[in-house]
């Protein structure tokens, strides 16, 4: 595994670790900074879901599946165009799923809601990701 591979790998590691801390079981990462910090995608349309067991899926419009696959091999890529909530909608079973709510709108937050499923319940997570980049 190449270096910058595991750089990225601690960083998922290190979120996974608040997760359980916050009491959520997932984080819906929108914020484009956050989305390359954790995975190295450096495309202007993307979003990552981190499961805490630190399985994680990365989505992205089919302008960006070949950059997506060179750069974020280590994490399976989903093609969306919405890219938050098709991968909020591809969350089942009673879940606690996290997303930023210092960079979601009103009427993103909106869809996330419409997208997620009945018993998904999102939780508004603050400054966790800004932590762990100050370390």
């Amino acid at each position: 595994m190449p270096l910058s591979d595991t750089r990225f790998l601690s960083r998922r590691r290190a979120l996974s670790a608040k997760l359980a801390a916050q009491r959520v079981d997932a984080m819906l990462v929108t914020h484009l900074t956050h989305v390359r910090y954790l995975s190295g995608f450096s495309g202007s349309n993307g979003a990552l879901l981190l499961h805490k067991d630190l399985e994680a899926q990365i989505a992205t419009d089919g302008r960006y599946l070949t950059q997506i696959a060179a750069e974020v091999p280590d994490i399976e890529a989903l093609d969306a165009r919405a890219v938050g909530p098709d991968l909020l909608a591809t969350v089942t079973g009673p879940k606690r799923v996290g997303f930023e709510a210092d960079f979601v709108s009103v009427s993103q937050l909106q869809r996330l809601e419409k997208a997620a499923g009945e018993d998904v319940t999102l939780v508004p997570i603050s400054g966790v990701i800004e932590d762990i980049r100050l370390v």
